[in-house]
């Protein structure tokens, strides 16, 4: 399936607060069937912890695991708005079904809400052990319904990010494919390109703390009680999709690269030396439109693993002075 396939589906379902009007233009749209859509998950997540809290003393654990529940749901909200403002950003060329699409990627992403999934669910196995299948019936669908959630919101931002990075890349290729440049294929490229990096600022402002608060905690659970090691498997799972932007960003930072070289090349292949001028202004604005940042607090590149990395060392050590 394409992943912009994935995309309208979850538009028709009514996670996605956007919709198409007949000239294929996207517009921002929060309407009923999204509020209902995801009040139905709210509810779920309130009985569900609601019931956890009533069953006597809380301890400083459980207490940080329903906070994390909470910024979570809250996420799940703002993923789906933030995906919408991206969509509407990037124009409707994030829906091209036309657009090349790797056979691995599917599996890819089945495994990767597989882990998060089982995850979660088996971070929850020791309330699951003491709760009556008839009687609590109500509380395991609750838990599901929770789980499958947040499921969702990682699909839907793996999809947006697939979508817009495959799209970008064979636009990329098509241009470093053709036999000769010429000033109007770059201007569209420039064009394209600033589409593409505005429209992935709302949702990676979202990815990198969303993803850098899962792996402090499930670090930070990991190394308290053994018993929630599985959720280690949910932050390989946010971990993989941070990754997968990042390499699919510098892939594109090397395409750049490599049509500014070959603009170059082309541009002294003209005979007219107006074009020839005008080529190399066109060039030279592709190469100093910079990389992709999250308006302008940070840069999309493998650098950011290292600070990732340094912020969760401090943090765990922080959580576990608090003990």
């Amino acid at each position: 399936m394409h992943s912009s396939q994935i995309l309208l589906i979850l538009m028709k379902i009514k996670f996605l607060p956007v919709r198409q009007n007949k000239l294929g233009d996207l517009k921002f749209y929060p309407g009923f069937g999204f509020i209902i859509f995801h009040l139905l998950f709210n509810i779920s997540f309130v009985v569900c912890d609601y019931s956890w809290v009533m069953q006597g003393p809380m301890t400083t654990m459980q207490i940080l695991y329903i906070g994390m529940e909470s910024v979570f749901l809250g996420s799940s909200i703002t993923v789906s708005v933030g995906v919408g403002l991206s969509m509407v950003r990037s124009g409707p060329s994030i829906l091209d079904l036309n657009c090349p699409v790797s056979k691995m990627f599917m599996a890819k992403q089945i495994l990767v809400l597989l882990s998060y999934f089982i995850g979660v669910l088996f971070s929850k196995m020791e309330w699951f052990l003491q709760l009556d299948p008839v009687t609590d019936a109500y509380l395991l669908v609750s838990i599901v319904f929770l789980i499958l959630y947040n499921s969702i919101m990682l699909f839907c931002m793996f999809a947006f990010l697939h979508a817009c990075t495959a799209n970008f890349q064979s636009k990329c290729r098509d241009a470093l494919v053709k036999d000769q440049l010429n000033s109007e294929d770059l201007i569209n490229l420039i064009k394209e390109y600033k589409l593409f990096k505005s429209g992935l600022e709302y949702i990676l402002l979202l990815i990198f703390p969303l993803g850098q608060l899962v792996v402090i905690f499930a670090v930070y659970y990991f190394i308290i009680s053994r018993m929630y090691w599985s959720l280690i498997l949910a932050a390989l799972a946010v971990f993989s999709i941070q990754y997968g932007i990042v390499h699919n960003v510098e892939i594109i930072y090397q395409q750049i690269e490599q049509i500014v070289s070959k603009g170059n090349s082309d541009a002294y292949r003209m005979m007219d030396m107006i074009k020839i001028h005008k080529m190399q202004n066109q060039v030279g604005e592709l190469e100093k439109s910079g990389p992709v940042t999250t308006f302008g607090f940070f840069t999309v590149n493998r650098g950011i693993f290292t600070a990732m990395v340094s912020t969760t060392i401090t943090y765990i050590l922080i959580l576990i002075q608090m003990l």
